[in-house]
């Protein structure tokens, strides 16, 4: 049994040893594969539209050359190692982006290593897009020396000079000096000219091949003031140009002064209140040249700037109060007039088809966008005036904000605000407005901030403003559109002289509030609610169960409060944000514009023309 056993083991191990020797035969008959010392340590430098990669030294004797392949080894390239000395290549041609190098050894038999694989970027504009330029913080000058001021710089450990370009006194050439990073000032003692240029020079590694550079800067550095815009002998100007020019550098508190003339003679003098630049209040004559300089004024020494010379073009933009019609009445009746203006609107915004008209046709055109006003547009002749406000934007006072504006309009955190008299005075611009006529003719003053909000102020002898953000926005029903905003601030408060119909106030109106609407009554204002809620007796009666009018009933809440006070109907302009008036508010409007026409009221000829009845 034992020697059967053991036969048995005996055959297993050389049927065993017969396959692995079938298993390994390829790699062991023939000669044997002999492979070189593959680069150790491979690290990629980034350069322009290059890149330089390094490894540790080869210390096998036998490698003759490094090769590298990318794209997929569509590209290659080749370096000799003739000692261990031979560390790097420089893998040129590349596109700006990002590359996967694999390298490997060669000798002179052909053997090579295994590959080693780094990855690396080229660079190129997009990458010099991004780089940061250091900031000049101040400049001073004594005779020909100039000493530049840096920021502390943060750009991180590829930042790493401050190249300064300038005209040398000494040979009246341009000349290069460099600020090493860590550096705050630079002092050049040879320096002549009006200016010097600087950039910011990186290195993205320590063995990139290339520098790269941000974008350059002149700074100008004049002793007397040097006129920059507009430039000496150029043509087509607009009527309202802004000055710039660059301020002495050896008087950087002084007071400054534009100086402008048609002759060069007679000259209209202005002091900047902006620092180096000047706009005009009033608009230059088109098509005229002019001769312009600039003087520094600190205590008793004044330096002045050389005269320049410029023709302006055609008038191209709307003068501080000037009036211009943007629709006339068609009806062959007393005009009904509309004033559209705007608070916070600089000179530059009044540009003829510019910022100001872009906001003014949206707000004409969402007022007529609702009945009655749309089948009733051609009673009305509308109006835009310019009015120049130092500052874009408008105040808030509950954001601790103040700006310079033609009529201070001002978030108050409850309503807005303005300067009345600022705004009628702009209104009596137009032609034939006067303070009679503004009792028949509100003025919509469109706010040049994106913030919610609307208001209206409206007399009982029927003056009206109108202040409307120009705010838009996709939400509906909350007051918050341009468009929702001129409906019902313009067209219910202002001209339809129309009450609130929303109810968000818990309990009734006082006394004195009942005196105060029945006040606006006898004058002809908020006519549209009523305090009784007997349908047969409402403002509203001949509506309501009228053929073709569902909607007129008597709904309880308007004038902010929920009960004891009554409207017509249940949505409206005035009572939710849907831009519709209800039938009794469009009657009020009817009535008030065929008053202003000249025209008699009937109530047959409104339900004929009334198209509204049914809109939602």
């Amino acid at each position: 049994m034992k020697k059967f056993l053991f036969f048995i083991a005996l055959f297993a191990a050389f049927w065993s040893c017969n396959k692995m020797d079938s298993t390994y035969r390829q790699f062991l008959e023939g000669e044997a594969r002999i492979y070189t010392e593959k680069p150790d340590s491979l690290k990629a430098h980034s350069g322009r539209n290059r890149v330089r990669v390094t490894w540790k030294p080869i210390r096998d004797p036998r490698v003759s050359k490094v090769v590298v392949t990318w794209n997929n080894d569509a590209f290659s390239k080749e370096a000799p190692i003739t000692s261990p000395a031979d560390t790097s290549i420089i893998i040129d041609g590349l596109t700006e982006g990002n590359y996967s190098f694999n390298f490997y050894t060669l000798d002179n038999e052909g053997n090579r290593s295994i590959k080693t694989e780094v990855l690396g970027q080229a660079y190129d504009t997009l990458y010099e897009k991004g780089l940061i330029l250091r900031d000049v913080t101040s400049v001073s000058s004594t005779g020909s020396e100039l000493t530049i001021h840096f920021q502390p710089f943060q750009g991180g450990d590829t930042y790493l000079e401050q190249e300064v370009v300038y005209t040398s006194s000494l040979t009246n050439q341009q000349k290069a000096v460099q600020l090493p990073a860590e550096g705050e000032a630079l002092t050049i003692a040879d320096f002549t000219g009006t200016g010097f240029t600087h950039r910011s020079v990186y290195r993205p590694q320590e063995l990139s091949p290339d520098l790269f550079y941000s974008v350059s800067r002149t700074v100008f550095t004049p002793q007397n003031p040097l006129p920059d815009y507009p430039q000496n002998n150029a043509v087509g100007i607009s009527v309202a140009p802004t000055f710039t020019w660059y301020n002495s550098i050896l008087m950087p508190t002084a007071t400054y002064r534009v100086l402008y003339s048609t002759d060069g003679a007679n000259w209209t003098t202005a002091t900047a209140s902006q620092s180096q630049q000047f706009t005009p209040v009033s608009l230059l004559a088109p098509n005229t040249q002019y001769f312009w300089k600039v003087t520094a004024t600190s205590g008793a020494t004044v330096r002045e700037s050389p005269v320049q010379s410029f023709t302006t073009g055609a008038k191209n933009v709307y003068a501080d109060g000037e009036a211009t019609r943007i629709q006339q009445s068609s009806s062959g009746f007393n005009p009904v007039q509309l004033i559209f203006t705007g608070d916070g609107f600089q000179q530059s915004d009044y540009t003829y088809d510019g910022e100001f008209d872009r906001y003014i046709n949206q707000a004409v055109e969402a007022f007529f966008s609702v009945e009655p006003y749309k089948s009733y547009r051609q009673y009305f002749e509308v109006w835009k005036v310019a009015a120049y406000s130092v500052d874009a934007g408008v105040s808030e006072a509950d954001q601790s904000v103040s700006m310079n504006t033609a009529f201070n309009a001002t978030y108050t955190g409850s309503t807005i605000t303005c300067n009345t008299t600022n705004v009628f005075n702009y209104a009596k611009k137009v032609a034939g407005i006067d303070d009679a006529a503004l009792s028949n003719t509100p003025v919509i003053v469109l706010l040049n901030r994106k913030r919610i909000g609307g208001a209206s102020l409206v007399t009982n002898d029927k003056r009206s403003i109108a202040l409307v953000p120009v705010y838009t926005s996709a939400a509906a029903n909350l007051y918050s559109n341009l468009k929702d905003v001129i409906i019902r601030q313009a067209g219910g408060f202002c001209f339809g002289l129309l009450a609130d119909e929303s109810s968000n106030t818990t309990g009734t109106l006082s006394a004195a509030q009942i005196t105060q609407l029945q006040g606006e009554w006898a004058v002809g204002r908020s006519l549209n609610v009523d305090l009784t809620g007997n349908a047969s007796s409402v403002r509203w009666a001949h509506f309501i169960g009228r053929s073709g009018y569902t909607r007129p009933a008597v709904y309880e809440g308007a004038y902010g409060y929920k009960t004891a006070i009554y409207r017509s109907e249940e949505q409206s302009a005035m009572s939710n944000g849907l831009n519709y008036f209800n039938a009794i508010s469009r009657e009020l409007i009817v009535k008030r514009i065929l008053s202003i026409a000249g025209q008699p009221y009937s109530l047959e000829q409104f339900i004929e023309k009334d198209i509204a009845k049914n809109p939602y």
